[in-house]
């Protein structure tokens, strides 16, 4: 399954490259984290409260679509169970951060120079590329988990994310946190 055309920043044609080159990445291994993650950060206000929180707090977006997933699964994620997803993603979400660093120049470069766009388009296929194999983990990670039941989603969500930041750190960003419970209480799923 493919991001949605809103999951990419630039022209339709960029976009569609960008879908196409992302599709092709280990199509084989669909699981059901990774279609809930692609499907939801489509939806309005997701990706930009996600970016946000990655931006401006440090949050990580693929841990939060992984908590965000196991609740809408009716699971909690608490504070040990995160703590063991994010050891066992580590070393990925740090490369992660690496490619987005090297994303970033490029395209900041291909903003004046064209000859750097398709060095842009190819650290953001790594990027992509990384962001799926961290969700992959996170996905076989969560399924050896025991986690606890939640009878609402909602709950399992505000008390995941609100895990995570305490976790992180930091005061919990209660309005973005909500913006993100509210989109995953309207998920058709």
């Amino acid at each position: 399954m493919a991001p949605p055309p809103e999951a990419f920043p630039g022209s339709p044609r960029r976009r569609r490259r960008l879908r196409a080159k992302l599709s092709a990445i280990a199509d084989d291994d669909e699981h059901p984290l990774w279609t809930f993650a692609v499907a939801f950060y489509g939806r309005p206000h997701v990706r930009a409260t996600c970016l946000a929180l990655q931006d401006e707090v440090g949050l990580d977006v693929d841990i939060l679509l992984a908590i965000l997933w196991a609740a809408r699964e009716g699971w909690l994620l608490d504070a040990p169970s995160l703590r063991s997803l994010l050891a066992d993603t580590a070393s990925v979400r740090a490369w992660i951060e690496q490619q987005r660093r090297h994303r970033r120049v490029a395209g900041s470069r291909a903003a004046t120079d064209p000859d750097w766009r398709p060095v842009a388009d190819a650290a953001l296929a790594a990027e992509l590329a990384g962001e799926r194999l961290a969700l992959r983990r996170s996905y076989g990670r969560l399924r050896e988990l025991s986690l606890e039941k939640k009878t609402q989603p909602r709950d399992a969500a505000r008390d995941g994310l609100t895990a995570y930041a305490q976790i992180m750190e930091i005061e919990a960003p209660v309005a973005a946190f909500e913006v993100l419970v509210s989109a995953l209480a309207s998920d058709p799923a």
